[in-house]
């Protein structure tokens, strides 16, 4: 039989729980045939020898990558992008799991009838760690709903959970583009490594389709790379992944920078609060200095962003706007500002 689906599981240290992971897969009811590919990044507790037992319990099941240096989420991830050439692909962290035993039958059912979308993806749970009693919904909806790449654009998208959802392979199945693998800076690296990179280059090439079936179970831990960040960081995180989201699209959709812009704009706003709650005050310098680099970055392309803003408000903003212009260069000129 063909295989349809890669799931993707990065390893790094989660001994604890990679069971539960892997028998939420094995317990699938699916007519699909599907591979897993383990990536670990050089674990030092027994997950390498936990994965190896599952290997000789599910023969052609499951494909470990190893690795002899820890090479973080990115480069590690990479490497099974790169073996990612099946029609659809998952993602599940070996501490999440799986509850619902139809949900890769559903998923790809509903993504080869509807080949207009891209992303199968449900609600799901979410609780602290180990603790069950803390477990709730992520979303609260009573409809499904469907997302397009414009409504991200228009900030009116609402995107999956990459551990509830099952992708069509739109990208890798033709080899790992080149700007994910030459990156010219390490923010591109953090950018490029998780579930809101996955979604935006998905949500480009179709829709999202976000069913109120609950089939996963997040846990949220402080130890995890976003989860534990400062709220600076996850601000200054989140501001590179839209600058970079911008060049990844080779600029074509400014509305990112917007976007990029609004975090800034509040994070500047309250960086004071933000500072008195840092948790890394000896990093405090270099985050000042990443915070100026971005401001002209802004600057840079500050005419752009507004244009951009106008193109989705009503027209006479737009004279507003010309006119604000006019008064400006009027008052510059005079030197009076």
């Amino acid at each position: 039989m063909t295989q349809t689906l890669t799931i993707i599981m990065p390893s790094y240290n989660r001994g604890n729980y990679i069971k539960e992971a892997l028998n939420s897969i094995f317990a699938q009811k699916t007519s699909y045939d599907y591979k897993i590919i383990v990536a670990d990044d050089n674990s030092s507790d027994n997950t390498l020898e936990i994965v190896k037992e599952y290997q000789e319990k599910y023969p052609n099941k499951i494909e470990l990558l190893t690795s002899n240096k820890n090479q973080k989420l990115y480069k590690n991830v990479l490497r099974a992008y790169k073996l990612t050439k099946t029609p659809y692909f998952a993602v599940l962290d070996p501490d999440d799991f799986w509850i619902d035993e139809s949900f890769i039958q559903k998923g790809i059912d509903f993504l080869e009838k509807n080949q207009e979308y891209t992303a199968f993806a449900t609600n799901f749970y979410a609780q602290t760690e180990d603790d069950i009693e803390t477990r709730k919904p992520y979303y609260n909806f009573e409809r499904p709903k469907t997302s397009s790449f414009d409504d991200f654009l228009q900030n009116n998208a609402i995107l999956g959970w990459t551990g509830a959802t099952i992708f069509r392979n739109t990208v890798f199945i033709n080899g790992v583009p080149d700007k994910m693998l030459n990156l010219e800076d390490k923010t591109k690296e953090a950018s490029f490594r998780g579930d809101s990179f996955r979604n935006f280059i998905s949500l480009h090439d179709g829709k999202c389709y976000l069913s109120v079936d609950f089939t996963a179970v997040y846990r949220q831990s402080d130890s995890g790379i976003y989860a534990g960040a400062t709220e600076l960081d996850r601000n200054l995180l989140n501001i590179w992944l839209y600058i970079n989201l911008y060049k990844y699209f080779d600029k074509k959709y400014p509305e990112f920078l917007v976007l990029a812009n609004e975090i800034y704009k509040n994070t500047y706003k309250n960086l004071f609060d933000l500072i008195q709650n840092e948790v890394y005050l000896d990093k405090l310098k270099e985050k000042i200095k990443t915070l100026k680099e971005l401001e002209c970055i802004f600057k840079q392309d500050s005419e752009l962003i507004i244009n951009t803003k106008l193109k989705y408000k009503k027209p006479k903003y737009k004279i507003y706007y010309k006119i604000f212009k006019k008064l400006r260069n009027k008052l510059e000129r005079k030197g009076l500002i």
